[in-house]
């Protein structure tokens, strides 16, 4: 143990005195590479990155009779909060955007390419999107001066990443509107053919009721019914009291001229009970009175078609004030989208970092330069003896003093 310990004792102060030996070379060397790293980051392109944040705005639901309705047609026509993003992105990473960029801003000079694709693959290097945890989306512009740039060339990089990166906005609100309208004219077509086919339905319906009311003479029912209920009890309370009449004189006075006065009566109400029980319809008056007994059956028809003509007259009322809002929708020409961040001047460069580079460089220059000489002085000391450790550290103790009288 002690051995070991020795040994990286003596290892250790071998190293502080090469390290002593060689002082001038590594400050030479470590000097040198920050002198030159410095040059260089003055020579290369400098990076300059705006950023902007925009929100999509939500789609407009559908209002109307029934939210579950209308939610359904509006994610349906207009699309959902889900789909809004997913265009927004679309349009952000399509290559109309890149190309009208290109055309907008000449980029040909910029990126010293002949060929739109070869630009667009380029811009894809310095143009970045990505969705932040709120749903935003951060959008990231760069842009690289030439080398060895100076203060012009710096301005001029600097203001066209901001209006590039303006110019992105805009072109995709543009484009955002534009489809969001085309969504809301295909709304429109939909609704207005879906209105005129409800309109048709609706009449033919209205006819059918008008039908109906008329052969079973349905007007108002209940009231019709309630009538009639009581024009047989009438009746047949009329034909019992003449018949208990008629029973009376048979027996007191038969041969009364009453008596066949009496009988013509019966059987003339008797006619009318019968008429009435097999509602045979020849005038208005007895398309008033319904037939009993279909009076289960027509009630419940009739419930089904007064049902049918509500429901379908809502629904239209429904259509139409959709096809109202569809008409507005199309016609509007509002952003789409909310700018969260308007696009930044890039005031100071993303790249180079100048002094985080020459810190790194330096750095990585010392330690291979350290590692260098430890190889020379390996070459020439590959055996030591116990004695040399005395030597070594009589040497250590002599580069200390020389450094404390230099001071």
């Amino acid at each position: 143990m002690e051995k070991k310990s020795n040994s990286f004792l003596f290892s250790f102060i071998t190293f502080l005195n090469t390290c002593f030996k060689w002082k001038k070379t590594l400050i030479v060397v470590v000097f040198m590479t920050a002198v030159l790293t410095s040059i260089l980051m003055l020579v290369v392109p400098k990076t300059y990155t705006s950023y902007a944040q925009i929100y999509p705005t939500r789609s407009q639901q559908i209002q109307g009779m029934n939210n579950n309705i209308g939610s359904f047609i509006a994610s349906g026509v207009l699309g959902s909060a889900e789909s809004d993003v997913g265009l927004l992105a679309s349009i952000l990473q399509s290559s109309a955007l890149l190309n009208h960029l290109i055309d907008t801003f000449n980029l040909f000079d910029v990126y010293n390419l002949e060929l739109k694709q070869e630009i667009r693959k380029a811009l894809d290097n310095d143009y970045s999107v990505s969705l932040t945890d709120n749903g935003a989306f951060l959008i990231e512009l760069k842009q690289k001066t030439s080398w060895l740039s100076f203060k012009d060339d710096n301005d001029q990089t600097q203001k066209r990443a901001q209006e590039m990166l303006n110019e992105i906005v805009n072109f995709v609100n543009a484009k955002n509107v534009e489809l969001k309208t085309q969504s809301a004219r295909f709304q429109r077509e939909f609704l207005e053919k879906k209105f005129e086919e409800e309109t048709r339905n609706f009449d033919q319906l209205q006819d059918s009721l008008i039908q109906f009311q008329n052969h079973y003479g349905v007007f108002a029912y209940e009231n019709q019914v309630e009538s009639a209920v009581s024009l047989i009890i009438d009746l047949k309370s009329q034909i019992l009291l003449n018949e208990a009449k008629l029973y009376t004189l048979e027996r007191l006075s038969p041969n009364s001229s009453v008596i066949e006065e009496i009988r013509i009566n019966i059987n003339a109400l008797e006619e009318q009970l019968k008429k009435l029980e097999r509602r045979n319809v020849t005038s208005i008056s007895d398309m008033l009175v319904p037939n009993l007994r279909e009076a289960p059956e027509v009630s419940v028809m009739l419930q089904r078609f007064i049902y049918e003509v509500e429901m379908r007259a809502e629904f239209l009322k429904f259509i139409g004030t959709q096809l109202e809002q569809a008409r507005i929708q199309e016609a509007k020409d509002t952003p789409t989208i909310q700018i969260i961040d308007e696009p930044s001047y890039p005031e100071k460069r993303t790249f180079p970092q100048r002094t985080k580079t020459v810190l790194i460089a330096m750095v990585a220059v010392f330690l291979l330069t350290i590692l260098v000489i430890n190889i020379i002085e390996s070459i020439g000391y590959q055996s030591h003896r116990a004695s040399d450790f005395a030597k070594e550290l009589s040497n250590l103790k002599k580069s200390f003093r020389n450094i404390l009288k230099f001071r």
